[in-house]
């Protein structure tokens, strides 16, 4: 007899010990531990329309499944994006962060968003219809989310000068990205090992004509990556682009090319 045969067998002679009782009540446990793994309450309401006492509406909805646009609000516009060219589902303030239960309620032009991703192809800088399949040598991630710290931009340069380190002289302007930029130390951990990271950080600020940005680089990275902040005025948002260092030259070509293109759908 094989080992898989013998463990089945040995498996089975152990329900010889149970009464016809008790093994009934294990089979009912077991058929429900697993009816409720893989069947939640919020699938099965937007199954078969039950009504839930949470839901003004009266039943649940399924956002990636019913809805073709997500409507709502960025600072003072009012925006409205179809599904397609989403990242990720949008978020809505007062909604849990991602991995919390979700409020599956309908919302509406009047809701606030909390943030909306977005991918961008490279080297047009392209709005991607089909977000997720875009490869990552060739995208430019975009995160839109409300400006609520309309200072928040120098306030993060102000706490990363206070982080400066090595021996490069206070003002230093890097001709090519067209900015200042000084290094610091960032420290982080994983998997309960720190790490510190040398980043380069580039600032503008004090541009009446222009946002005040930094850029922050990952300098010792083995691919250099850049994440790029600024309070967008055109969008009414906090803008954030995430690109390798290479394009870094070209920031401001893409920051207009991202705005351009999410402009027409504001809708008030």
């Amino acid at each position: 007899m094989s080992r898989v045969a013998k463990c089945f067998a040995a498996f089975g002679r152990s329900f010889e010990f149970l009464t016809r009782k008790e093994m009934r009540l294990f089979f009912i446990g077991t058929a429900t531990l697993f009816f409720f793994t893989f069947f939640s309450p919020a699938r099965l309401s937007a199954l078969f329309g039950w009504p839930d006492s949470r839901t003004p509406m009266g039943k649940w909805v399924d956002h990636s499944r019913a809805r073709s646009s997500y409507c709502g609000v960025f600072g003072r516009y009012v925006y409205d994006f179809p599904r397609n060219i989403l990242r990720w589902t949008v978020e809505y303030e007062g909604e849990p962060s991602w991995g919390g239960e979700r409020d599956w309620r309908i919302k509406g032009c009047s809701d606030r968003f909390k943030r909306a991703g977005f991918d961008f192809k490279l080297p047009n800088v392209s709005l991607a219809q089909q977000p997720n399949h875009v490869e990552n040598n060739l995208k430019v991630s975009v995160s839109l989310s409300q400006s609520n710290n309309p200072h928040a931009t120098r306030d993060m340069v102000s706490h990363y000068r206070g982080l400066k380190v090595g021996g490069i002289p206070s003002g230093a302007f890097d001709i090519d990205v067209g900015l200042h930029y000084f290094d610091v130390d960032l420290g982080f951990r994983y998997l309960n090992m720190e790490s510190i990271s040398r980043n380069r950080i580039f600032w503008g600020l004090d541009n009446p004509s222009e946002d005040d940005v930094y850029i922050s680089c990952s300098i010792d990275a083995l691919v250099p990556q850049c994440s790029f902040h600024s309070a967008s005025s055109k969008l009414g948002a906090s803008l954030v682009i995430s690109m390798a260092m290479n394009h870094l030259s070209d920031w401001k070509m893409i920051k207009d090319r991202v705005e351009a293109q999410l402009l027409p759908y504001k809708v008030q």
